[in-house]
Formats: structure tokens, C-alpha cells, sequence
């Protein structure tokens, strides 16, 4: 469909009339990408203290987090090296890759899979690992930001 609609076209300039009326009406427009403020700006209407940024959780640069003594889910965890996946699993995370990669791995106990999670995805990673009973995989309900209700299992 690229190239579909022309710059000059009749119904991109109509598209672009009808964004040119929303962009003026609304108080405020949330962006999750660092290109989008100079596509918008190139609005009638649209201006810098109308946006708000919101990084991407990906775009962000990756940095290590120390190790917290007597952390409530790592005291839960064998193994030194823990790979942590949490989120609502299976729309654009495949959890069934971090889920080959504990069974691959099933035999190091120095590495253990923490997952967290809701959505069909992490249905999908308990149905497996009620099936294949890996010691090295700990599936935590969904942490809402207080331990307090969270379930464990193995």
C-alpha cells in the first residue's frame, strides 16, 4: 500500500485538512516515538506545549540493576543469573522462545527464568509448563506493584 496516496492527491490533502482540525481541538497529543514532534509540527494548530513524549520501554538504553538483597522474587529463584521476561505476552513478545530457551537450558542451574505476565501469551507459557514441570522456569501472576496476592508455581 506504500505509494498509494501522492503528496498532491485530493485525498491526503483532505486527510491532512481533517488532522489540521483535530490537532487544533485537542489539549494535548501523546507521541511514543522521538521522530514524531517535527512530523506534527508541520501542522497548523499543533504545537511543542500540546505534546507530550513518552519513550517506548525498547528505545530506551539498556542498563544493568543491581542485585537487591533479599529481593521477594529472586529469593524465589535458584540460579545466579536470572532472565526476567513480564508484560502482556503473546501480541508482539513470543513467549514460547524465552520458554525453548529454559527447556534448552533446563540442565544449567546456574540460570533460572523468571516470567510475569497476563494475555494469551503467558496462558500459553503456563499450559507448557504444566506439561513439562521445568525446575528452572517460576511463573508469577501478573505484579500489579505490590507482592501482596502474587502466585508462585513451578
Amino acid at each position: 500500500m506504500a505509494g498509494l496516496l501522492q503528496p498532491t492527491s485530493i485525498v491526503t490533502k483532505a486527510i491532512r485538512a481533517a488532522n489540521t482540525l483535530m490537532f487544533r481541538a485537542l489539549n494535548t497529543v501523546v507521541i511514543i516515538g522521538r521522530d514524531m514532534e517535527h512530523l506534527l509540527m508541520r501542522y497548523k494548530g499543533m504545537t511543542r506545549d500540546k505534546m507530550m513524549f513518552i519513550p517506548n520501554w525498547a528505545t530506551l538504553s539498556p542498563g544493568v540493576r543491581p542485585i537487591v538483597p533479599g529481593s521477594f522474587y529472586r529469593s524465589r529463584c535458584s540460579g545466579s543469573f536470572v532472565v526476567g521476561l513480564s508484560g502482556n505476552l503473546g501480541f508482539t513478545h513470543d513467549p514460547d522462545v524465552v520458554f525453548d530457551a529454559a527447556l534448552l537450558l533446563q540442565n544449567n542451574p546456574s540460570i533460572h527464568f523468571l516470567l510475569s505476565g497476563w494475555g494469551m501469551g503467558f496462558e500459553r507459557l503456563k499450559a507448557r509448563q504444566d506439561e513439562a514441570h521445568l525446575t528452572n522456569i517460576t511463573l508469577v501472576d501478573r505484579v500489579g506493584g505490590k507482592t501482596r496476592g502474587v502466585s508462585f508455581s513451578r
